[in-house]
């Protein structure tokens, strides 16, 4: 009575106020002929809001109370199904040939006008309307797929809740299947009968108590006389395959990717969204050639002359290597520029297609991108060899071959080809020949490169990975659902462009395109390519090491190796810090799946590896939020996967490299790579350092220093010169072996 009272005070005080409000705006209005004083409707309106949300406010009150007397009321029942009645039914199952089950419950509503006019009837009309509302998978109910057919029904002036279902496999199965998948819907129903397990408020717990609600379950079932099927030789999963035959055969078109899917119905499950099309991935994204030792990358510029270009990488699409498969004795990639797009002649119809990453339209190169990535001064763009503003790059071929003689043959090939289709190389680049499969790859400074890779799930080449580096592949391949769950944005363009239908359609819970127009999916099984030439000044970084050390004279000899490891984050071999602090591990196998650690839960004070080390900057893991699943969430929405090599300065790869062909594949751009490059390894504020950035990849400085915590507290070194310097680079495209198709059809 109180809430009743209550509610009724707040209307009528509510509405005193506004009549008297609105009575002195009239009385301003027809005496002094003044307009409605504004305030005073404003104050009328709050007053309004704020009595239906106290109204509201009491009304969920009321619930909930109501339904925690109702559950105080509940007594649950556990006792054992009679066994000579559960004896007929399960005589009844799981009979030959039927892939179906069914199942008849009675249930007895108890006496009362709330459960049997309010609570039930409210959740049998919630459940018709989820399933009216067509939020559901078709063949689903909720995320159950096995039913071939369920109503609840209550037998018109009985207290009976009737239940009836057509179910493939055991009973078992189907009750599992309801306790993980719906529990919270079968309790809000059969929360209404007597004796069912004890829930909250009426629709939680409830079914989920899986071994109460079976044998509930159980007592409530009466033995089958009959039951018709439909389909008693198919199972819900051999429904729903043919349904999609059946759309296919009725479809008037179907673009190349729905033909392809339709074909692979006969004999297979329709393909899960997040099921990755590995034959339509260009194999670079996939895995980093181990086998194949030699390579090479040859930038190319083109022609204004459109179809000279699409002619050109429709021969080139022919030799691009796709899958993640075992590979040949070599293998190809191709990625492009938006400027090379553009010359291509994509968006020359319609400015839709500029619907890709606006840094990549940007470029590397663009004075907005080359100040985030401190690519001034010395590494100013209009100072590279090739990707700068004077020598502009359209394409990149990258070459891969098990021998230095292939490699070559393959590349006087490709050159052979730019110049029949007017296409000139801006710049060749050998990179350095790779150690056997056996032996571990290091970059320039000595080190143990290509540790602690992010892999992509679904790959055959991630089983068994590291569960920290095991990431969604919308990470790194468009078309798919990241790590929240989200579809990366992707380019796409008119369908009636497409003409050809080669380019499927968005995945299905895309956001809808900005216009009405139908679109394709130009970017499903694409990635964006970032290429930077890095040269390494080995020489000067060995002087510094080697000079830092005299201040660690205890150390003895190995105090340069110290230094180093300390500004790596890895001693020589590759063995983490973290894991290793007093020396590098013997044992550690570099090529091996790698023991998990977190920086701020095993290391929070840096004495093992400094806040400020390379790997730490690279890849933060729990540094920000020690051990927190949340933190290494959000640390892996910055992830990269790394295809890079080192380079040498002449046609023999075996000569001594002079840096790193920095490459790598991420989903978007400016919040991967960018973010990694601006905010962790070059920004001179990174967690609780100050004045210092990366000591290893840190540009444009002259006088840096570095910080290593240690026992008797922080050292720290100075006179840090930079080691690094670009000299080349891109932001590229690397298309799906559909998009090749239609960006050269």
């Amino acid at each position: 009575m109180a809430i009743i009272f209550a509610t009724w005070a707040s209307f009528r005080l509510a509405n005193l106020i506004s009549t008297l409000l609105l009575r002195i705006d009239l009385v301003q209005v027809f005496e002094t002929k003044h307009r409605f004083d504004l305030f005073a409707d404003w104050v009328a309106l709050v007053l309004g809001l704020l009595s239906l949300v106290l109204f509201l406010a009491l009304v969920a009150l009321l619930l909930v109370i109501v339904l925690r007397l109702h559950e105080k009321g509940h007594k649950p029942c556990d006792a054992d199904p009679d066994p000579g009645t559960l004896a007929e039914i399960m005589r009844r199952e799981n009979l030959p040939p039927y892939k179906q089950n069914h199942m008849i419950g009675v249930s007895q509503i108890p006496v009362g006008f709330f459960r049997r006019f309010i609570s039930l009837p409210l959740a049998l009309y919630a459940v018709s309307v989820l399933v009216r509302a067509g939020l559901y998978r078709p063949g689903f109910l909720s995320n159950v797929g096995t039913i071939h057919f369920a109503q609840w029904v209550n037998i018109p002036g009985t207290w009976k809740l009737v239940f009836v279902a057509d179910y493939d496999g055991s009973w078992q199965s189907y009750l599992e299947d309801f306790i993980t998948l719906a529990p919270q819907g079968a309790t809000a129903i059969w929360s209404n009968t007597d004796g069912f397990p004890e829930t909250r408020l009426l629709v939680l717990d409830g079914a989920a108590d899986g071994d109460r609600f079976k044998r509930w379950g159980r007592r409530q079932m009466i033995p089958t006389r009959f039951w018709y099927s439909a389909y008693p030789d198919l199972t819900a999963t051999d429904i729903r395959l043919n349904a999609d035959i059946r759309l296919g055969l009725e479809a008037t078109s179907l673009t190349s990717t729905e033909a392809a899917a339709w074909v692979k119905l006969f004999g297979s499950a329709p393909r899960p969204v997040n099921d990755i099309e590995t034959d339509q991935i260009q194999g670079l994204a996939l895995g980093g050639y181990r086998n194949l030792r030699e390579g090479a990358l040859l930038a190319v510029s083109f022609p204004d002359d459109a179809g000279a270009c699409r002619r050109w990488l429709a021969g080139v699409t022919g030799e691009i290597d796709f899958g993640d498969a075992g590979q040949n004795e070599r293998a190809m990639a191709v990625a492009l520029s938006a400027r090379g797009l553009r010359r291509l002649g994509l968006g020359a119809s319609d400015p839709l297609a500029a619907q890709f990453s606006p840094v990549f339209t940007l470029g590397m190169a663009n004075e907005t991108r080359a100040s985030a990535l401190g690519d001034i001064d010395g590494n100013a763009p209009d100072r590279w060899v090739w990707g700068g503003p004077d020598h502009p790059v359209d394409a990149v071929l990258l070459i891969y071959a098990v021998d230095l003689a292939r490699l070559k043959e393959r590349l006087a090939s490709e050159i052979s080809r730019c110049g029949t289709s007017g296409l000139w190389p801006i710049s060749k680049v050998v990179l350095h020949r790779w150690p056997s499969a056996n032996l571990p790859i290091r970059e320039p400074f000595g080190f143990v490169d290509g540790v602690s890779q992010p892999s992509i799930r679904g790959l055959r080449s991630s089983r068994g990975a590291n569960r920290l580096d095991l990431l969604e592949p919308g990470e790194f391949i468009l078309g798919y659902q990241d790590g929240r769950q989200k579809f990366p944005s992707t380019p796409q363009v008119l369908a009636a462009d497409d003409h050809r239908n080669l380019l499927p359609d968005l995945p299905p819970d895309f956001p809808p395109p900005p216009t009405r127009r139908a679109v394709r999916d130009l970017g499903r099984n694409g990635s964006y390519l970032v290429i930077r030439q890095l040269k390494q000044d080995v020489a000067g970084f060995r002087d510094y090491v080697n000079r830092a050390a005299t201040n660690f004279p205890n150390l003895g000899w190995g105090a340069p190796d110290w230094v180093a490891a300390k500004m790596v984050g890895r001693w020589p071999n590759g063995s983490p810090l973290v894991l290793s602090p007093d020396g590098p591990d013997p044992t550690y196998d570099p090529l091996a799946r790698q023991q998990e650690f977190l920086f701020g839960r095993d290391d929070p004070q840096g004495l093992a590896c400094p806040f400020g080390a390379h790997i730490r900057r690279s890849n933060p893991r729990d540094q920000f939020d020690a051990d927190s699943k949340q933190q290494m969430s959000i640390t892996n929405r910055h992830r990269i996967i790394r295809r890079g090599r080192s380079y040498v300065d002449s046609d023999d790869s075996g000569s001594v490299p002079q840096g790193l062909m920095f490459m790598c594949l991420n989903a978007d751009i400016e919040r991967q790579f960018e973010f990694l490059q601006q905010t962790w390894l070059g920004s001179t504020a990174f967690s609780s350092l100050r004045g210092q950035s990366d000591p290893l990849t840190g540009m444009n400085r002259g006088n840096g220093a570095y910080t290593i915590p240690t026992h008797d507290g922080p050292r720290q070194l100075t006179g840090m010169p930079s080691f690094v310097s670009v000299i080349g680079g891109g932001y590229f495209f690397l298309p799906s072996r559909q998009a090749l198709a239609f960006l050269s059809s």
